[in-house]
């Protein structure tokens, strides 16, 4: 930007000091705008956006200082430098100048060299400022636009995992509606193992999000049995003497389970929860052998309701009271 585009404010009530002013600037091919009133430079300020403002303190109806502190609250105009014309001696009107925010001095009488040497220096001020300024509002577009980027981005991985989610969880019901089609007393007992969880969990201090993959797990735990014919596993336990290939099939059907979400993160919880459901305290439970520390709260959950089912059917106990005796048996 050239000196000619660059507007100087000259406010004085003194006729005499702004055609000095203006005679001392004009060469130097600034834009000189000159005001009497300082009152009528306030209503113009915004319009006019001067680049500097030469401002005498000493002026009726609204002084220098009254003025000043009147500009400081336009945002468009508050950061344009202020120079304050005030006598050599005048310190307070100095102190008071600096109190309200403006950026220099000049002294009366003015002189040339000095008067140009300020604006030329104020000038680069105000360059400075408005570089920052522009950049800043470059940068706040761009983060306006990246921010507005990030929200589609992240509305659309919402939309995804909701797709995956209900995706994962019909699934879980063809694959449950597969169990029913091949042995529905099968599916009878995955769906009350089910259940029972959620009666435990409901009374335990846990996260929903867990709550839900056990009862997941629950209900799909014994999807691994549909590989033994029906005639077969209704005799089967792990003592039972029926040849070792079935035992074999049995004891390692926990282990049949969605092999397509092992690697999940979300969702391979709910593999190791079947894979675990038949293993004991001791031990002494299948396909792994697994002790108490090992083995997950979910596959915990599961065993004992799959027990208390097992039991209750198998022995046709009514009540809860002696099916659980029986349990605490063991």
């Amino acid at each position: 930007m050239t000196n000619k585009e660059k507007i100087i404010l000259v406010i004085d009530d003194e006729e005499m000091n702004l055609k000095l002013v203006e005679a001392m600037l004009i060469p130097q091919g600034y834009k000189i705008v000159l005001y009497k009133s300082s009152t009528l430079a306030f209503q113009d300020i915004e319009s006019i956006n001067p680049d500097v403002i030469l401002l005498d303190i000493m002026m009726p109806v609204m002084n220098g200082f009254d003025f000043l502190k009147k500009i400081k609250r336009i945002p468009k105009i508050k950061n344009v430098p202020v120079v304050m014309v005030t006598a050599l001696n005048d310190v307070k009107s100095r102190v008071i100048s600096l109190e309200l925010g403006c950026d220099d001095f000049i002294s009366k009488p003015i002189d040339k060299i000095e008067l140009r040497s300020r604006v030329k220096s104020l000038i680069k001020v105000k360059e400075y400022y408005d570089h920052i300024k522009n950049h800043n509002a470059v940068l706040e577009e761009e983060i306006r636009k990246r921010t507005s980027e990030l929200a589609e981005s992240y509305r659309k991985v919402v939309a995804i995992n909701k797709e995956l989610e209900a995706n994962f969880y019909n699934v879980v019901f063809m694959t449950f509606d597969l169990i029913s089609n091949f042995d529905k007393s099968l599916a009878g007992h995955c769906k009350r193992v089910a259940e029972y969880c959620s009666k435990i969990t409901d009374n335990l201090n846990i996260e929903q999000e867990l709550k839900k993959n056990i009862k997941i797990a629950a209900l799909l735990h014994d999807i691994g049995l549909i590989q033994i014919p029906k005639k077969n596993r209704m005799h089967i336990n792990e003592d039972s003497n029926i040849g070792e290939e079935l035992l074999e099939a049995y004891k390692n059907h926990p282990l049949i389970s969605l092999k397509y979400f092992e690697n999940s993160p979300k969702y391979s919880e709910i593999i190791r929860f079947i894979e675990g459901h038949h293993e004991r305290l001791d031990g002494t439970g299948f396909p792994n052998g697994k002790k108490d520390k090992d083995i997950l709260l979910g596959s915990k959950i599961i065993a004992i309701a799959d027990y208390y089912d097992t039991l209750r059917y198998a022995s046709k106990k009514t009540k809860d009271e002696e099916v659980i005796a029986q349990m605490e048996k063991k």
